[in-house]
């Protein structure tokens, strides 16, 4: 009996001291995760695109990555402190009935104690499980939130590089229009200028003959030709005010083309 006590003493001190390295670890946890979150969200809030940011990013990551195998080791700890409060347990439960005809009061006494002992340090050893529970559930939800932050990232940078592309590809397309010979456009216009003098020509000449045709009998000259010169003089007029609308269409476009030419 006097060799059992020392022995489960000396455990349940073993017992006792892991747990207090054990909760000294786990308050640090605590504090290395609640100012990463912070830090977290303070530089991964402002969306704003940077190396420096990505890599911090990738920092916290790694960060989060090693505090969850911590968390895991310490799971383990307590895993096996469990197991090892419970062996304690059992042996109490045995010394209690090897000697329950003959203990002494004193002996007793210190199993009474013990038993205490071993109630309290199951009591705390649930409770850090819990808080352990709790800390893997937040270090699991930091790093969502963070792959969420790297993924928002990335798309930003894509889209940023994709407009910056467009803009890019604007400029050259603006630039080449701007940098386009002037030449095609005069030969455009003189084209054009060609056609419309034609086209007045022919009303010209239509007009003449209709003059000619209203001074002379309508005996000599039939009505329906007259009708059909008159159709064909008003669908040359049209032809002409359509004409003239992209001569002048053409012309401003010429125009804008010089004065871009002269800002440039």
């Amino acid at each position: 009996m006097d060799t059992l006590f020392p022995y489960e003493a000396y455990q349940y001190i073993a017992l006792n001291f892991g747990l207090v390295i054990l909760a000294a670890w786990f308050y640090i946890l605590l504090l290395i995760l609640r100012e990463f979150r912070r830090f977290a969200v303070s530089m991964t809030g402002k969306g704003q695109l940077s190396e420096e940011h990505e890599s911090v990013i990738a920092l916290c990551k790694e960060s989060v990555q090693r505090a969850s195998q911590f968390s895991e080791q310490n799971g383990r700890t307590i895993s096996e402190l469990a197991q090892v409060q419970l062996a304690l347990e059992q042996q109490l439960t045995q010394i209690r009935s090897s000697t329950a005809d003959h203990i002494t009061k004193e002996e007793q006494d210190s199993i009474n104690d013990l038993n205490k002992k071993l109630s309290r340090s199951h009591k705390l050893i649930r409770k850090l499980k819990g808080d352990l529970d709790k800390t893997s559930k937040q270090l699991s939800d930091v790093k969502t939130e963070l792959d969420i932050r790297t993924s928002s990232f990335i798309e930003l940078q894509t889209n940023n590089k994709k407009l910056h592309d467009e803009v890019t590809s604007l400029k050259l397309q603006r630039e080449e229009w701007f940098n386009e010979p002037a030449t095609p456009v005069s030969q455009d216009k003189a084209e054009l200028n060609k056609i419309i003098n034609d086209y007045k020509r022919q009303l010209h000449e239509q007009n003449q003959l209709i003059e000619q045709l209203s001074l002379q009998t309508s005996e000599e000259f039939d009505p329906a030709e007259i009708a059909e010169l008159q159709k064909d003089l008003e669908q040359a007029k049209t032809k002409i005010k359509h004409l003239n609308k992209e001569k002048k269409f053409i012309e401003g476009r010429y125009l804008d083309a010089v004065k871009a030419n002269k800002s440039v």
